[in-house]
């Protein structure tokens, strides 16, 4: 995201947040790009504490990609950052 806006020479104009990251974070998810998606991550866990929306958006993005191992991972980062699943997160575990 950051170098789309280098690229355009926006960045001054634009600084993104939890929110924009949590939108790209979850659009990323929904179309398949979970990978893109957990470096999005990655990268803004140093800028931001992650909500619980996006470790919902990040299960279930690798629970539709049957990516088990990558879900539990989220899942346990999810609860160490203190956050309890909750019907929101069951709901999309057993959708995805």
């Amino acid at each position: 995201m950051e170098l789309a806006l280098q690229e355009s020479g926006r960045r001054d104009e634009f600084a993104p947040d939890e929110y924009a990251f949590g939108c790209l974070s979850d659009a990323l998810c929904k179309i398949g790009s979970v990978k893109e998606a957990a470096a999005l991550f990655g990268e803004m866990e140093y800028r931001f504490t992650p909500g619980i929306k996006l470790f919902t958006s990040l299960l279930y993005g690798w629970f539709r990609e049957g990516k088990l191992m990558e879900a539990r991972h989220v899942l346990v980062q999810m609860r160490d950052a203190g956050f309890k699943p909750d019907i929101a997160v069951y709901n999309n575990l057993l959708s995805g």
